[in-house]
């Protein structure tokens, strides 16, 4: 895989000029700053600790464009992913996030913003194809 000469340039352009893979074709969709003006929250969900995100690179760009729409720093919220797996906290949490700005600016992880509660559903679905 070819290296990017400035990620934060090219996660930049992402948002700004967004495209959805539909088919074999690129559809453009409008650009979060867009999509975000005039909203009063937003929420980013993040993978956990399991999962090598570059949530450094990538959450700066995507909580000031947020800021940048009008969504006020009180009403962004990050929250890990975490699944069935164990909560990321403290260090684990910061390094998680990756930037100490994203981290005093916004409300990240279970313990430091909103109580939310999900639900858990769990189906099993088996389908056997039998030839003879």
């Amino acid at each position: 895989m070819k290296l990017l000469p400035d990620p934060t340039a090219a996660v930049q352009r992402a948002i700004e000029a967004p495209q959805q893979p539909v088919g074999g074709a690129a559809v453009t969709v409008p650009p979060l700053l867009e999509q975000a003006r005039g909203k009063r929250s937003a929420c980013i969900l993040i993978c956990d600790i399991t999962r090598p995100v570059p949530n450094g690179l990538i959450l700066p760009v995507l909580v000031r464009a947020l800021l940048d729409a009008g969504v006020p720093a009180a009403g962004i919220t990050v929250l890990v992913a975490t699944g069935l797996h164990r909560p990321n906290e403290g260090d684990e949490l910061t390094e998680l996030v990756g930037d100490e700005w994203v981290e005093r600016t916004v409300s990240v992880g279970p313990n430091r913003g909103p109580s939310v509660s999900l639900s858990l559903s769990l189906s099993l679905s088996l389908s056997l194809s039998l030839s003879l």
